[in-house]
């Protein structure tokens, strides 16, 4: 009773299901919970699981709009996955593979991921530019790739500059660890 409780708890607040018949080889239908994925926007993502060639079937997955500040409320990122009926995401078919759109634009997350940088190396190119560089802003990444041009006591710069590189692999490390361990949850619930 407990888990079954859990699970409808789940069901409400995070995703969103859908009913799906599935025929059997011994010809009995049977109707299983597949949920979009944490974050996806139930109005904009499919509901019918359909035939994407070769007998692979999946539906389409929008995310909700990506939080950004009012004035740029009028421009839209989301982020669009093929779900197969497993509730697996598709990524081994390019056609399906999980894009990130900006505005109307569809990228792959790899380039979604470098638009991104040089949009952050644009903005604290501008920042240094004006003095205006806040390092304690910055995330592990920025903070290394500006690292280099910082300028320190003289001596000490190189030995800064180890101790962040380092506590920022100690920080991977243990996001990697979580990321495992969730992993592992997921599997044990069976998602």
């Amino acid at each position: 009773m407990f888990e079954h409780q859990a699970r409808a708890d789940l069901d409400t607040h995070l995703r969103t299901g859908v009913t799906v018949m599935i025929t059997t080889s011994t010809d009995t239908e049977q109707a299983i919970d597949v949920l979009l994925p944490v974050g996806a926007d139930p109005e904009m993502s499919g509901r019918e699981f359909e035939d994407q060639g070769g007998g692979e079937f999946a539906r389409l997955v929008w995310s909700t709009d990506m939080p950004l500040p009012e004035h740029l409320a009028d421009r839209s990122i989301q982020v669009a996955v093929a779900q197969r009926p497993d509730g697996t995401i598709v990524t081994d078919e390019p056609s399906l593979a999980p894009a990130v759109y900006v505005y109307d634009s569809a990228h792959t997350v790899a380039d979604a991921r470098a638009l991104a940088k040089a949009l952050t190396d644009a903005a604290n190119l501008a920042d240094r530019w004006c003095g205006a560089l806040d390092i304690r802003e910055l995330s592990d990444r920025e903070l290394l790739e500006v690292l280099p041009e910082l300028e320190f006591v003289d001596g000490r710069g190189d030995s800064v500059r180890e101790s962040v590189k380092n506590v920022i692999k100690i920080a991977e490390t243990a996001r990697l660890w979580v990321y495992q361990e969730l992993a592992a949850a997921a599997l044990e619930s069976g998602r």
